[in-house]
């Protein structure tokens, strides 16, 4: 399916996760990131980009730590500039488009009961490996913004604390 297609299947089924009591029936909202899959060449083009969209390198680049998730904010003639999160603006590179990728972001409700997948290598808040293509049930929402997650459902499954902001997940 589309991933347009497969929203509308997610949707439903959780509809019927919460008339079942199987999830909880408090939807918290949650940021996500989609990897746009851009070609460097693509990448490369300023005019492909919009405000807004995220940037995550995996690469260090002048003033840019590998790692970081930066924010599309404005254009210069030829270049690009991103923020990162602590509000200072920088020069994008795009002739290091092999250094990053793109990102769309938008938001997802979630409740507890429901189950996530890690779609982008990362940490948890302490530092436990998360896997791309791990599966995580929710187990609660914390004050603090972050998410406790186990893996699998039986009792004593291995937790995960998903730091407020980890975006990288469907």
């Amino acid at each position: 399916p589309t991933n347009k297609q497969a929203e509308m299947v997610t949707r439903h089924i959780r509809e019927l996760c919460k008339q079942e009591k199987i999830i909880g029936q408090r939807d918290h909202q949650v940021i996500r990131t989609s990897n746009l899959y851009w070609t460097e060449t693509q990448k490369q083009d300023q005019r492909n980009y919009e405000r807004g969209m995220i940037i995550q390198s995996h690469q260090n680049m002048s003033n840019i730590k590998k790692g970081e998730k930066l924010t599309v904010s404005d254009f210069g003639k030829n270049d690009l500039i991103v923020q990162n999160s602590k509000g200072i603006k920088v020069t994008l590179p795009l002739d290091r488009a092999s250094h990053f990728d793109v990102y769309r972001q938008d938001t997802i409700e979630l409740a507890v009961g429901d189950h996530l997948r890690i779609t982008k290598n990362g940490q948890d808040v302490n530092k436990q490996r998360l896997d791309n293509g791990k599966l995580l049930t929710i187990k609660q929402f914390n004050k603090d913004g972050s998410i406790t997650a186990q893996h699998g459902i039986q009792k004593g499954a291995k937790e995960y604390r998903l730091p407020k902001g980890f975006s990288n997940l469907d």
